[in-house]
C-alpha cells in the first residue's frame, strides 16, 4: 500500500498553525510592559511617561524623565481555560463518529513576564534608552488523550524583544522618539495524528488498514507531529509626545510588524502500526526533516492622553485608543525541504482596536492608586478560523495597582487585572480540511488573573 501525497496535507500536523495559546492583547500578543500600567489596564501608556516602561510604550517619553533610570518588572499570568465537546467527531467523509477524550479538556497555567528598562538623558534635548522585553508568548498543553487532541496538544510561543531608543526635544511642546527592536522568535507546535484516519483516506483497500489495526480515532494508534523553529528579525517604532499645557499630554506611538522567517524541523513519531506501513509501502513521508514558516507580527498605533485636574491635582486622568493590524495574519505555510507537501491553513485575522479609560489618585507624596478599564476585541473571525491553541474572544480587563516611593532615589509599583473573556464557541470544520481532519467542536470558557510588581531605581 503506498501512501499518496495527500496523505501528509491530511494528517493533523496541517492543525499546526495557531502560534500560542491564551493571550492577554488579543491574538497572541502581550501588553504586559510595566506593572505600573497595569494598575491603569494601560490606559494613556503612550502619555504617561511616570517611569522607563515609556521607553516601550512611547519612545518620545523619556524626555519626562530627568534622571538616570533603572527598572526591572515580573508579570504572572494566570490562564484558566475549559473547554466543553459539543459533538467533535471524525471527518464525516470517515463515518463521523464522536472522538475518544471525556467531556471537558482544561489547561492551567502560570506564564511569568519579565521586563528590563534603562533611560538615560544625554543633556537637555537628548534621552537615550534600552528595553528588554517579552511583547508575545504564552502557551498550552492539553495532554495527549483530550478529545481535541488532533487538533492540538502542546503549544508554545516566545519573542524576545531588545529595543534601543533615543528621544529628541523639538520645543517644549513637542518630543519624538524612535526605537529599533531585536526579535527572537521560538514555536513549538504539537498535535497527535490519527493514524487510522490517513490510512482509510488514502488506501484504496481500508480494509488492508483494519487488517494492521489502524483504524479511525483509535487513540492506541495514534501517531505524534511537532514542529519547532526558531527565528531573528528586526523591527522599529516610533513616538511623539504633545504638552499643549502644563496638565495635558497626548501621546502617538507606532510599532511596525515584523516579519520572522522561522527555520526548524518537523518531527514525527509514528506508532508501530502506522510506521510498519510507511515501511511496507515505501513510503516517504511523515520522515522527520528541516522545515520553515513564514509568521508576522502585527503593526500598531495609539493614541494617548494623560489629563492632571487642575481642580484637585490629585487626579490624572488616563484614556488610549489602540488599533492593531492583525490582518496581517491572512495564512501560515509550512514548507518541508523533504516530497513532503507544503501544508496551508487561511486564518484570515481582523485588524482590532483596544479601548482603555484609567485614574490615577496621589494619596500622598508617597502613594499612588489607580484603577483601569479596557476593552479589548478579538482579531478571529469566528468558530471555524479559532483554534485551541487561541481560544480567545473579546475580553474585558479590570485593573487596579498602587505605587510606592520608599525614597528619592528608590520606588515600587504593583498592579492586578482579572480579565473577563467573553464565552467562545469553536467549529474548525472549515472547508480546506482534508478526509481525515478531526471536526473540533466545542465551547470554550476562559479567564486570566495577572499580578505584577516593579522595581524602580534612580540613579543620581
Amino acid at each position: 500500500m503506498y501512501l499518496h501525497s495527500t496523505a501528509l496535507k491530511v494528517a493533523s500536523v496541517a492543525t499546526l498553525t495557531a502560534v500560542t495559546g491564551l493571550a492577554n492583547a488579543g491574538g497572541f500578543a502581550l501588553i504586559e510592559h510595566g506593572a505600573s500600567g497595569l494598575g491603569n489596564a494601560y490606559a494613556g501608556s503612550a502619555a504617561v511617561a511616570a517611569d522607563t516602561s515609556t521607553l516601550w510604550f512611547n519612545p518620545a517619553g523619556m524626555l519626562q524623565l530627568t534622571d538616570r533610570e533603572f527598572m526591572v518588572a515580573a508579570h504572572a499570568i494566570s490562564s484558566n481555560v475549559s473547554i466543553e465537546n459539543q459533538g467533535t467527531t471524525l471527518n464525516t467523509a470517515l463515518g463521523g463518529t464522536p472522538v475518544s477524550g471525556g467531556a471537558t479538556a482544561e489547561n492551567n497555567s502560570v506564564t511569568l513576564v519579565p521586563n528590563l528598562y534603562y533611560v538615560a538623558p544625554l543633556n537637555e534635548d537628548f534621552a537615550y534608552g534600552i528595553a528588554l522585553d517579552v511583547p508575545f508568548g504564552s502557551g498550552s498543553d492539553y495532554g495527549n488523550t483530550w478529545f481535541g487532541r488532533y487538533v492540538a496538544t502542546e503549544s508554545s510561543l516566545r519573542v524576545i524583544d531588545i529595543n534601543p531608543s533615543i528621544a529628541y526635544r523639538v520645543s517644549d511642546k513637542v518630543h519624538l522618539g524612535a526605537g529599533i527592536s531585536l526579535q527572537q522568535m521560538n514555536a513549538v507546535l504539537a498535535n497527535a495524528v490519527d493514524s487510522g484516519a490517513v490510512c482509510f483516506s488514502v488506501s484504496p483497500d481500508p480494509a488492508g488498514c483494519v487488517n494492521v489495526g489502524l483504524t479511525p480515532g483509535n487513540q492506541a494508534t495514534d501517531s505524534a507531529a511537532e514542529i519547532n523553529g526558531d527565528s531573528t528579525a528586526f523591527g522599529f517604532n516610533l513616538g511623539a509626545m504633545f504638552i499643549p499645557a502644563e496638565h495635558t499630554r497626548i501621546g502617538v506611538a507606532y510599532r511596525h510588524s515584523v516579519k520572522h522567517e522561522l527555520e526548524g524541523t518537523g518531527t514525527f513519531d509514528n506508532s508501530p502500526q502506522f510506521q510498519g506501513l510507511l515501511d511496507a509501502s515505501g513510503s516517504p513521508f511523515f520522515q522527520t526533516g528541516p522545515g520553515s514558516t513564514e509568521v508576522t507580527t502585527p503593526a500598531n498605533l495609539s493614541l494617548s492622553v494623560a489629563h492632571t485636574l487642575q481642580q484637585n491635582n490629585k487626579f490624572q486622568l488616563l484614556a488610549d485608543v489602540t488599533w492593531t493590524q492583525w490582518s496581517v495574519f491572512e495564512e501560515l505555510l509550512i514548507q518541508f525541504e523533504s516530497v513532503q507537501p507544503d501544508v496551508l491553513q487561511v486564518q484570515d485575522w481582523n485588524d482590532v482596536v483596544r479601548v482603555s479609560a484609567g485614574l490615577n489618585y496621589q494619596h500622598s507624596s508617597k502613594l499612588t492608586l489607580r484603577a483601569g478599564l479596557a476593552i479589548d476585541q478579538s482579531p478571529i473571525p469566528g468558530p471555524t478560523r479559532r483554534t485551541p491553541r487561541i481560544p480567545g474572544n473579546d475580553r474585558t480587563w479590570f485593573s487596579v495597582g498602587l505605587g510606592y516611593k520608599q525614597s528619592d532615589t528608590l520606588s515600587f509599583d504593583f498592579g492586578f487585572t482579572h480579565i473577563a473573556i467573553d464565552e467562545t464557541p469553536i467549529d474548525n470544520s472549515f472547508p480546506e480540511a482534508g478526509p481525515s481532519a478531526t471536526f473540533a467542536r466545542g465551547l470554550i470558557e476562559s479567564d486570566a488573573n495577572i499580578i505584577s510588581a516593579q522595581l524602580n531605581w534612580k540613579i543620581k
